[in-house]
């Protein structure tokens, strides 16, 4: 997990939600980012993959790669993600644009942001 979230914060938004969400949590969460992917381990049931389809953001699956190196994975993405703006020297990369999105566990559960 910490080597898939280092490798998305460095081209993308993160925004880690906990798996044991409920799945009205989860529907709040990826329509609140909006989510351009989900990411999860491979074989995990997880609900998120159905909120995530609910919304049609495509799913990504890691699966950990026993025999190779800590961190090793690969990756099966089964719906492609939008086209979209994955490069540092695009002209829609600004410094202020948001790498990090916390959802807080207070009485509002609205992120907490930290920009690049």
């Amino acid at each position: 997990m910490a080597v898939a979230f280092l490798a998305v914060a460095s081209v993308a938004t993160s925004a880690p939600l906990n798996p044991l969400y409920s799945a009205r949590e989860f529907d709040f969460y990826l329509a609140d980012v909006p989510a351009k992917a989900l990411i999860v381990l491979h074989g995990s049931d997880a609900l998120a993959r159905a909120v995530a389809r609910t919304h049609k953001i495509p799913i990504i699956e890691l699966s950990p790669m026993p025999d190779a190196a800590a961190g090793c994975f690969r990756s099966c993405v089964q719906t492609a993600p939008s086209p979209g703006c994955h490069d540092r020297h695009h002209p829609c990369w600004r410094n202020d644009d948001v790498a990090l999105v916390l959802h807080t566990s207070g009485t509002t559960s609205r992120p907490k942001t930290r920009c690049r």
